[in-house]
């Protein structure tokens, strides 16, 4: 996990650094633009992982296997 913070100035960077400072994960400060990049880079990676897994599912159960257990 990480946090991700776009900022259009230091300031307002610095006061939303200071709000999730608790969470325990590293904090990224980018431009707007990088941050949303990077959000819709993080969804596409979950995203194909949950297709992968649930093709895997289809093909186990196919052929009679325990998908959960073939992706334990």
């Amino acid at each position: 996990p990480m946090t991700v913070i776009g900022e259009l100035d230091k300031q307002t960077g610095d006061l939303l650094e200071e709000i999730y400072l608790d969470l325990y994960a590293p904090i990224i400060r980018k431009t707007v633009e990088v941050a949303e990049m990077i959000k819709y880079t993080c969804n596409v990676c979950h995203s194909s992982k949950v297709t992968f897994s649930n093709q895997i599912g289809n093909i186990a159960k196919a052929v009679g296997v325990d998908g959960h257990e073939v992706m334990d």
